[in-house]
């Protein structure tokens, strides 16, 4: 917000075709039939949809991250290599 730019680039956004909710009786009739076709509502999802998203949102949190699985990869990679020597050895 310091800058001129920026704060007139945030304001700008702030603008879009939902931002004034007039009567559809007050615009013309042309408008509103083609924002009928184009204009969609946001779908009511019940309590059990919700919880089952979570979940799933959960789930993907607590995965281990990408350099976890690496690393642990590696360290499988070399504890099978150590068993190959000892093997070769016996």
């Amino acid at each position: 917000m310091l800058r001129k730019k920026a704060r007139s680039e945030i304001l700008d956004a702030t603008f879009n075709r939902y931002s004034f909710h007039e009567a559809p009786e007050s615009l013309p009739t042309w408008f509103v039939e083609d924002e009928s076709k184009h204009y969609y509502r946001r779908y009511n999802a019940t309590k059990e949809e919700i919880a089952a998203e979570k979940e799933e949102i959960k789930a993907y949190n607590t995965r281990p991250s990408k350099k976890v699985e690496e690393a642990k990869a590696r360290k499988k990679k070399r504890l099978v290599k150590a068993m190959q020597k000892i093997k070769t050895k016996a």
